[in-house]
């Protein structure tokens, strides 16, 4: 556990201080926040090992396969995702989160995940990435 924690976090932090250092004013104080910076780590971990994470959003439970996270253009901290279920229901569509909106934010961490369908890059909703997944899938190549 405390080595998986060490990796995200040097995984995580040079993401987190090139964007801090975009940042100003307000945008630098919230993207440091203890609960935006424990749900990027958990969201990074889940990108980088592709597995799904759950969370609540909008009062309800989400089931999805975490593809990119960055800052939009208007500062705003956002996870691109392949929604698998919500409330329990089979989705399987494209969807955009605001990090600060999703609550409960843990790792499935006996499953993983191939990249969805139709993934693209750039995003245009997503100017600025910390992380994502490759376009191609390189394990395939393997």
């Amino acid at each position: 556990m405390i080595k998986s924690a060490l990796l995200i976090a040097l995984f995580l932090l040079p993401a987190m201080l090139l964007a801090a250092s975009r940042a100003t004013g307000a945008e630098r104080s919230s993207l440091v926040s203890v609960e935006l910076s424990s749900a990027a780590e958990v969201i990074y971990a889940a990108i980088q090992q592709r597995t799904p994470i759950t969370f609540r959003y909008k009062g309800e439970i989400r089931i999805v396969h975490p593809h990119r996270i960055g800052r939009s253009k208007t500062g705003n901290i956002l996870l691109r995702a392949w929604e698998v279920q919500r409330a329990g229901e089979s989705v399987g569509q494209w969807r955009m989160y605001t990090l600060d909106k999703m609550e409960n934010i843990y790792p499935i961490t006996d499953k993983n995940f191939e990249i969805a369908p139709n993934y693209k890059s750039p995003d245009k909703l997503i100017p600025d990435v910390f992380f994502e997944l490759p376009i191609h899938d390189e394990r395939a190549a393997e």
